[in-house]
C-alpha cells in the first residue's frame, strides 16, 4: 500500500505554499532546508543560525534569507524546523511556540521531561502543531513490517557506531537510543512496568555505551543496546510477537518477516515428544516448515521527506502529525528512567551522584 507521505500535496497548498524556516544550519539543518527546498506547497523563506559563514551558505544554496538570530527569522514563517544542539531544544521551541509558530524540532523533544511537558502546554493552548523528528517512524522497513505485527512478546533493537564528533552534549541514550525507545513505545502500547539498565561513560562525563532492558505491564520486554564507540555501525531489530517473527535493518531500509506454522501459533507442536527417527526426519525441513521467511514489500521512500511532508500536512490541515509532541515526551520519560537505572545500578564502578563515572582501573 502506498504511503500517503510520499502523496503531492493538493493544488490548494501549492497555490498557498506555506512559509517555513529551519533554525540551525549545521548537518541537519542542511538536510532539512535541502528538502523542504523540494517539496510543493512549501516556501522555504529563511535559515538562521549563529555561524556567518554557514548561514550564508545554506542560505544561498537555497535562495532564501540568511538570519543570525532565529528570533529575527519568526515574524517571516508559519512553521520551523528546529535543528540546534539538544540543549538548545527547550528554549528555542519555546520561543518559536510563544511567537505563535508551528513547530517541528528535532529528537529529542528537550533535555527533560519537565521541559517537554512545558512546550506540550503552550502548543495546545496555542493551538500549534508540535512534532518531534523521531525520522525511524518514517523508515520505509519500519513501516512495511508494523502493520504485520501480532501480540509482540519480545523486542531486541542494537544502535551503534563509531563516534560522531557532532554530539557532545548528551550521551548515548538521549543521542541514539532515544530512537528505538519511540519505536518500541510505538509498537508496544502498554505502560511500562519495569527499567533496568547499565552503561558506561568512557570519553567525558555522559554515557556512551548502555543495555537496557524494559519490562512492560502485560509482559512484553524489549532488550536495548546503544553505542557511540564501535567501529561498525549497526542500526536493526528484531521483534518476536505470538504469531512469527520480524528483522528490520535500518541503514539498508530491508525487512524480513516469518509467520508460525498453525501447529506453533496454537502451541499444539511439542518438539520433545519426537521420537529420534522423526527429529532426524524433521532436520531437512525444519526452517523452511516452522520459519518461512519472506521479504515483505518495501515502498521506496525517502524517511526525511515523508517526516517533512506529514509536519506541513499537519500544519495545513491542523491535524496531529505521525510523531507528536506527546510521543517526543514520552521517550524522554522512559530515556530518563533508564538513566536513573544506571545511575542506580551496581555493577562495581564509581558512579557520582549526577554523572555515570569511569570504570576504575583494575588492580
Amino acid at each position: 500500500m502506498k504511503s500517503r507521505f510520499n502523496e503531492p500535496l493538493s493544488a490548494e497548498q501549492s497555490t498557498h505554499p506555506i512559509p517555513v524556516g529551519v533554525i540551525g544550519a549545521g548537518r541537519l539543518g542542511t538536510f532539512h532546508a535541502r528538502k523542504l527546498n523540494t517539496i510543493p506547497g512549501v516556501a522555504l523563506v529563511g535559515v538562521a543560525d549563529p555561524i556567518p559563514e554557514r548561514r550564508q551558505s545554506l542560505a544561498e544554496e537555497c535562495h532564501c534569507q540568511a538570519f543570525a538570530d532565529h528570533r529575527q527569522l519568526l515574524p517571516h514563517c508559519a512553521a520551523v524546523v528546529i535543528a540546534v544542539p539538544t540543549s538548545l531544544h527547550y528554549a528555542t521551541a519555546t520561543e518559536c511556540l510563544k511567537a505563535g509558530v508551528h513547530v517541528l524540532v528535532e529528537k529529542p523533544i528537550t533535555e527533560t521531561s519537565q521541559q517537554a511537558q512545558y512546550l506540550l502546554t503552550v502548543a495546545r493552548e496555542k493551538n500549534l502543531i508540535l512534532q518531534v523528528g523521531h525520522i525511524e517512524r518514517f523508515n520505509p522497513a519500519f513501516r512495511a513490517v508494523q502493520p504485520l505485527l501480532g501480540d509482540i512478546q519480545l523486542i531486541e533493537a542494537s544502535r551503534c557506531g563509531p563516534f560522531s564528533f557532532r554530539i557532545t552534549d548528551v550521551g548515548v541514550v538521549m543521542d541514539l537510543m532515544i530512537h528505538d525507545l519511540d519505536l518500541v513505545l510505538a509498537l508496544v502500547k502498554q505502560p511500562v512496568r519495569k527499567v533496568d539498565a547499565v552503561g558506561m561513560a568512557i570519553l567525558g562525563r555522559h554515557e556512551d555505551l548502555v543495555i537496557a532492558r524494559i519490562q512492560f505491564e502485560d509482559g512484553p520486554v524489549a532488550i536495548l543496546k546503544a553505542s557511540r564507540i564501535e567501529q561498525e555501525p549497526t542500526r536493526t531489530m528484531r521483534i518476536w510477537h505470538r504469531e512469527g517473527q520480524a528483522i528490520l535493518d535500518f541503514a539498508r531500509r530491508t525487512a524480513s518477516v516469518c509467520e508460525y506454522p498453525v501447529e506453533v501459533q496454537d502451541a499444539s507442536f511439542h518438539i520433545e515428544e519426537l521420537d529420534q527417527r522423526e527429529l532426524e526426519s524433521l532436520k531437512e525441513t525444519f526452517h523452511t516448515r516452522f520459519f518461512p521467511w519472506q521479504s515483505p514489500e518495501v515502498q521506496p521512500c525517502d524517511p526525511l521527506e515523508a517526516e517533512l511532508r506529514d509536519f506541513i500536512r499537519a500544519v495545513e490541515s491542523q491535524t496531529r502529525p505521525a510523531v507528536a509532541g506527546e510521543d517526543g515526551l514520552a521517550a524522554v520519560q522512559l530515556a530518563e528512567r533508564i538513566l536513573e537505572a544506571i545511575r542506580r545500578h551496581d555493577v562495581g564502578f564509581q558512579q557520582d551522584p549526577a554523572q555515570i563515572r569511569r570504570l576504575p582501573k583494575a588492580a
